[in-house]
């Protein structure tokens, strides 16, 4: 599986932004097999602050 077209808030290199809610998105080339899922957690300083 490959992820390709890695964007935050529609940027492809948000480095130097502030972004109080980020918006992640990808797209997956080359993935073996069926259906699949996933999930994310995002920590900051050592708390949770998404699951899903």
């Amino acid at each position: 599986m490959k992820l390709c077209n890695l964007r935050v808030c529609n940027l492809e290199k948000p480095v130097g932004f502030a972004m109080e809610a980020p918006v992640f998105s990808w797209t997956v080339e080359d993935a073996a097999g069926g259906p699949a899922w996933a999930s994310l957690t995002i920590n900051v300083g050592g708390k949770t602050v998404h699951e899903g």
